[in-house]
């Protein structure tokens, strides 16, 4: 399970690399440092800001359930394999 969950979260955090790339520059970035005018265009068109900013908050906000289910499920994991004794305090 827990490998399952970490590929996902792999393939989630290329999926939200790749739509804060595709959104539209609002001041310029990097291109406009260096006098490009090219950086304030989007792969879309002048209409995709909006749809592309929904898409990225609701990738942003699965990525962090799973984070939390992930860090969940990997304690869990650890409590269950980690060998009690006497002398051992478990938190």
């Amino acid at each position: 399970m827990i490998t399952f969950l970490m590929v996902l979260m792999l393939l989630l955090c290329g999926l939200l690399i790749a739509a804060v790339l595709i959104q539209r520059g609002r001041g310029g970035g990097l291109a406009g440092a260096f006098g490009s005018g090219g950086g304030a265009n989007s792969a879309f068109g002048t209409k995709s800001g909006g749809i592309v900013t929904v898409i990225t908050v609701a990738i942003v906000v699965f990525c962090m359930l799973l984070s939390i289910t992930l860090a969940y499920q990997y304690k869990a994991a650890e409590k269950r394999e980690a060998p009690a004794t006497s002398s051992q305090v478990l938190i």
